[in-house]
């Protein structure tokens, strides 16, 4: 990969929705237990950030019955909530940090609710999401791109890697500039795409260890493996 300054954007965008469109041909675009509502949503990433794919959502998922609607979470017990969190490890931060956010929204809004940032401008309910304890520039980004349908990429681990393995991003690229440089050179409407579809890959095959290249349905197009077409 070129420099950022040598990029010829056209070129890039072209292979990259080359990308995407195979990557939704074998992943179908799958939502990875996301949900719509807001709220519900930036729980559900807080959960799953550092966290085993196979445990978050089963905790989560008690979460929600304990503790929904969310207002309960002003009152919690933090010992029955400590052990409820404790199979995800870290629990006496992201217990605190979950009551401190339920706190911040019921004294913005008057409610322990998201729902409001659904007519904000996008920006701004992004620089408000990052306001919240624990919250970073993908957790912002998940709760704007699958619960209000806009179209910007949460830069994660699974996403970056195969960026970079891949060829689309330069070598050294951080999670903080990928997600501006995604801004900038996207082509419109593939962000949430081509997002999912890289996270299911990244598990499944271009893992941190190991990744099955001999199966990657993208070999043909990575610069990673030995002899391979970059388009």
């Amino acid at each position: 990969m070129p420099r950022e300054q040598e990029v010829d954007v056209k070129r890039w965008r072209a292979r990259v929705r080359r990308v995407a469109s195979r990557l939704s041909t074998v992943y179908g675009d799958p939502r990875h237990g996301n949900v719509r509502n807001a709220t519900d949503e930036l729980f559900y990433i807080l959960l799953s950030n550092r966290t085993d794919p196979r445990r978050y959502p089963a905790v989560f998922s008690e979460l929600r019955r304990a503790y929904r609607p969310w207002r309960l979470l002003l009152t919690a017990s933090a010992a029955e909530l400590e052990a409820l969190l404790r199979p995800l490890g870290l629990e006496k931060t992201r217990a605190p940090r979950l009551v401190r956010i339920a706190r911040q929204l019921q004294q913005d809004f008057g409610a322990v609710s998201l729902n409001r940032l659904r007519r904000w401008p996008i920006e701004s309910a992004r620089s408000y999401l990052l306001t919240l304890p624990g919250v970073g520039e993908k957790t912002a980004r998940c709760v704007l791109m699958y619960s209000f349908d806009h179209d910007v990429s949460p830069v994660d681990t699974h996403q970056l890697r195969v960026l970079l393995r891949l060829g689309l991003l330069p070598q050294g690229t951080t999670a903080n500039r990928a997600h501006q440089l995604l801004d900038e050179w996207l082509p419109g409407g593939i962000a949430r795409r081509l997002h999912v579809n890289l996270v299911a890959h990244g598990r499944a095959i271009c893992t941190p260890r190991n990744p099955q290249c001999e199966t990657c349905c993208l070999r043909l197009m990575c610069a990673r493996p030995k002899g391979a077409l970059v388009v």
